[in-house]
């Protein structure tokens, strides 16, 4: 009768191990999955791009943004995936005399060679969309991360062109409202004094600090 001697310590230790494995890579595809779906379902613009620039992934969001199909953006620079102008009218993305002064083409860059996160940038991008040239406010995040075994560079993109618009209205109002000579006070809907200018305050005779406090009811 043969009988077989098993290590148990050495059986269990490898068992051990193989479990381990196991909750490492069922850990490893919990975040895939994670990272999936706000990628997908983000309200701002997701951009992935490799070493060499070239967009891997975008989400629904950035498609809004750049007015483009998702097929005519995978797989190309990243200039000419967005609708850069540079780089459809001058020979391609990088390619151009433009491109040295491109504020994305810079940070990119840097994050690349330097791995030098980027945070809260804003820019204009000057982006053709249904053959029309639109000059577009985006603030861009950028950060290192490796996706399937590989050094990857996630972009998050937002389209703050409206936020632009609303506040060089607004600093054009108030250096004509500063040298206006009638006086201009803006109150809120309970009558506090939000806002006034330098004709009001030298007519009332308060400090500005001292109007903004009152009431014009």
């Amino acid at each position: 009768m043969n009988i077989a001697v098993y290590d148990s310590p050495k059986i269990l230790e490898n068992i051990g191990d193989v479990s381990q494995h196991t909750s490492i890579e069922d850990k490893l595809e919990n975040e895939q999955k994670n990272f999936k779906t706000i990628f997908d379902t983000a309200p701002v613009g997701m951009l992935v791009v490799n070493e060499c620039i070239i967009i891997k992934n975008l989400n629904h969001s950035l498609l809004k943004i750049i007015g483009k199909e998702y097929d005519k953006v995978i797989g190309k620079r990243i200039g000419e995936g967005l609708g850069c102008v540079n780089s459809i009218t001058n020979g391609g993305c990088g390619l151009s005399e433009r491109c040295r002064f491109c504020k994305l083409s810079e940070h990119l860059t840097n994050i690349i060679e330097k791995d030098e996160a980027c945070l809260g940038i804003e820019f204009q991008y000057e982006l053709l969309v249904d053959n029309k040239v639109l000059s577009k406010w985006l603030r861009i995040n950028m950060e290192k991360m490796i996706l399937e075994g590989r050094k990857s560079y996630l972009l998050v993109i937002d389209d703050i062109s409206e936020r632009k618009i609303a506040e060089e209205g607004l600093r054009r109002y108030q250096l004509l409202s500063e040298n206006a000579n009638d006086i201009i006070l803006f109150a809120d809907i309970n009558g506090h004094v939000i806002e006034a200018n330098d004709a009001a305050i030298r007519a009332y005779g308060y400090e500005k600090e001292e109007l903004l406090s009152k009431s014009i009811f």
